[in-house]
């Protein structure tokens, strides 16, 4: 007795499983691998973006306290 998937199988109306490849090879690979340390012009890189968007979000919370915005 057959049974229905492979009735199925046989016409040929199911398809094959497709193996697709990870860009990577295994994701073991992908797992082990490590980020490298940070430069110090990185870091560098990182304190001025940060320091520069604090004081950028300081100098306009004291814009909208002093110059309100009537709606």
């Amino acid at each position: 007795m057959t049974t229905r998937r492979t009735m199925f199988v046989r016409l040929g109306l199911v398809a094959k499983p497709v193996k697709v490849p990870t860009p990577f090879g295994s994701g073991r690979r992908v797992r082990d691998m490590t980020d490298p340390p940070l430069l110090p012009v990185d870091k560098q890189l990182i304190g001025w973006s940060l320091g520069i968007g604090v004081v950028a979000l300081m100098i306009l919370v004291v814009i909208n306290r002093l110059v309100p915005i009537g709606v």
